[in-house]
């Protein structure tokens, strides 16, 4: 599913190069009450996904639940989320 306005609201907090998550009430649209966000500020989007993925060592399927941080990876590979967007921008720190 795509969004025009989420991925606007994303593009727009990415572009001001701020280091973590903005308000989780800044990212809800007419559509999506509710909008997770990961946040990964290194140099390269691949390596971004690899270390959100190698958070499952620290989620038990069977529970389900984390031993350690793993809402990264559960964001993205459970059935709840939706929506997925990459956005990138690049920042000089």
């Amino acid at each position: 599913v795509w969004d025009d306005e989420l991925a606007e609201k994303a593009q727009r907090w990415s572009n001001q190069c701020i280091a973590g998550h903005d308000s989780k009430f800044d990212r809800n649209t007419t559509r999506w009450s509710w909008v997770g966000q990961n946040f990964a500020g290194i140099k390269s989007v691949e390596l971004g996904f690899t270390r959100w993925f190698e958070e499952y060592n620290n989620y038990n399927i069977y529970l389900p639940n984390c031993t350690s941080v793993c809402g990264h990876y559960t964001q993205v590979s459970t059935y709840i989320s939706l929506v997925h967007l990459v956005v990138c921008s690049q920042c000089k720190n």
